[in-house]
């Protein structure tokens, strides 16, 4: 069993629309391809892959008025459990012959992917001691599990291009004068040369 394991965080269709809003379709598909490429790797090197996705039950009992980001959403019907919003998407679902049922998804109600969640039990679980992060967004997901699993005393790798944010200043100055600060910060594709023994930790 390894010692890391790889987060993908809140791929989800409702959330990649905000990235192909920002940016265009082209570039969304690229950085897809890119999460699917590095998700293979990890299998391949017998690193778990553990999915995060953003979800409320109908009514939205989880958000509360008090709460600016999550408040907005109610009443829409987007992120619901079964709603297409709140799915991840199947282009990073990589089975690896009869892998499915090896899938890990947490489904998360706030922000974090440790908050109010059972992904600190599962990692534990698992004997995990370092997690690896990318997804969407860096200055939602990414910025607040980093935070939080820092303090739990995991060591943590975030893949700069394996992670975007609508406000591409935003994710830069947070992954090259913020993020440092409390983990490693690493292209995928070292970090992919690194758990196959071609590359030694900075």
């Amino acid at each position: 069993m390894s010692a890391k394991a790889l987060l993908i965080c809140d791929i989800q269709k409702g959330i990649l629309g905000r990235i192909t809003t920002a940016y265009s379709e082209e570039v969304t598909k690229s950085y897809v391809s890119l999460l699917a490429s590095t998700i293979k790797s990890a299998h391949a090197a017998s690193v778990p892959v553990i999915y995060v996705k953003t979800a409320f039950r109908t009514g939205y009992p989880e958000t509360g008025n008090r709460n600016p980001t999550f408040s907005r959403v109610q009443g829409t019907g987007l992120f619901l459990e079964g709603h297409e919003s709140a799915e991840i998407d199947p282009s990073v679902i990589i089975n690896d012959g009869n892998r499915e049922e090896e899938i890990a998804v947490v489904t998360k109600r706030r922000v974090s992917a440790l908050y109010g969640t059972d992904l600190d039990v599962l990692l534990k679980g698992m004997g995990i001691k370092e997690i690896v992060m990318a997804g969407l967004a860096t200055s939602g997901v990414i910025l607040s599990t980093l935070r939080q699993a820092s303090d739990l005393d995991y060591d943590i790798v975030v893949l700069k291009d394996g992670c975007m944010d609508t406000n591409e200043e935003v994710h830069t100055v947070l992954m090259d004068l913020v993020f440092p600060k409390q983990g490693r910060v690493l292209l995928a594709g070292d970090w992919v040369k690194e758990i196959f023994g071609g590359g030694e930790k900075q």
